[in-house]
């Protein structure tokens, strides 16, 4: 499991800032020129916290609000007039600025890794209305030497990166919802067909065998590949595979034991990647890559293939990859890799066949 890195907080932290009516420094720490946004929730907002926001920042304060709940207050996108703070929070008629409302994306972070999302899901977590007021810091007010660390401690403030809520949600929440299971006849034996709809990808499917009431005694083969297609992550699985996919049924199918999760790959593709997917290891072995690039869209690959194997009781597992490394951070979400096996050479440890 990766270490959190000691600059940002994690978000048992940041939820008591938020409870607390403390400020926020909210970070997309991947991103290569992020942006800094202070943040406070809605439900906690005093005037004196609002002065201090805009001092540091740039531009107007924003209402970040949860669609669900923007719905239900029935608080409109875009106003003919300046939408008042005063307005919004108990009625305190000192705060006269104006305030631009946003609507954060259906399920938070996990569509949309921004500051809106990351404020609107902390405060629900901490149990506040999913709200929060946010505005950007100015660039003029970033030290040029460690600006986390410096204008943090100058301004007391708690620093959050947002990827560290992505990873929570995930390890916490279940985002997949099985859909069809049937029995699926293959050259190399019987198989189970599942699919499954999520929050964060349009499907993944899974091709098991063996009984998931034995995965937790066992643990079982395990390959994720990455499969880019119009036609269904199915069909693309089952008809556009390449031999290290051939090569892991086999092994599926003399274990006894073993699950192969499809899920759809997010970024365009050049017509040379396209040719060289259909007849060679797609992307070198890294399932995860595939995702537009973005290592948010990486993260929450990785959070939604965990869940499918927390699904079939596959805590513990023994991958097939000939980079079993860029699988690591499956450890993250609670999946323990006991040992790898590499599908296109010999191995000891997994025998081809069975004496």
């Amino acid at each position: 499991m990766q270490e959190r890195d000691s600059r940002f907080c994690d978000v048992p932290t940041a939820v008591d800032e938020l409870r607390n009516g403390r400020m926020l420094m909210l970070v997309d720490h991947e991103s290569q020129d992020p942006a800094w946004h202070l943040a406070v929730a809605a439900d906690r907002v005093v005037l004196n916290t609002v002065n201090s926001i805009v001092s540091l920042s740039v531009g107007l304060p924003c209402i970040a609000v949860a669609q669900s709940h923007l719905n239900r207050i029935q608080l409109p996108l875009f106003l003919q007039r300046d939408f008042v703070l005063g307005a919004a929070f108990n009625g305190d008629n000192d705060m006269r600025r104006p305030i631009i409302p946003v609507a954060a994306s259906k399920q938070g972070v996990l569509t949309r890794p921004g500051a809106a999302e990351c404020v609107t899901d902390l405060a629900r977590l901490a149990g506040l209305s999913p709200a929060g007021v946010l505005c950007t810091v100015s660039r003029t007010e970033r030290p040029k030497t460690s600006p986390l660390v410096d204008f943090a401690e100058r301004h007391s403030l708690k620093v959050f990166n947002i990827a560290e809520l992505i990873k929570h949600r995930l390890a916490n929440e279940t985002h997949i919802r099985a859909r069809d299971v049937f029995p699926l006849q293959t050259r190399f034996g019987s198989f189970q067909f599942s699919s499954f709809d999520s929050d964060v990808f349009e499907s993944c499917t899974a091709l098991t065998k063996g009984d998931p009431r034995e995965f937790r005694l066992r643990p079982p083969l395990v390959r994720i590949e990455a499969v880019h297609s119009s036609e269904s992550t199915c069909t693309a699985l089952l008809t556009h595979l390449n031999h290290e996919i051939e090569e892991t049924l086999g092994l599926i199918h003399h274990e006894g034991a073993g699950i192969i999760i499809g899920i759809p790959c997010q970024r365009q593709l050049s017509t040379e990647e396209l040719v060289r997917a259909t007849v060679i290891p797609f992307f070198q072995d890294d399932p995860f890559s595939t995702l537009e690039g973005s290592s948010s869209q990486q993260l929450m690959a990785v959070g939604i293939c965990s869940q499918i194997l927390h699904h079939f009781n596959a805590d513990h597992i023994r991958v097939v990859s000939n980079k079993p490394r860029r699988l690591s951070s499956l450890g993250d979400f609670g999946i323990d890799i006991v040992t790898d096996i590499s599908p296109t050479r010999e191995s000891n440890e997994f025998p081809r066949h069975h004496n």
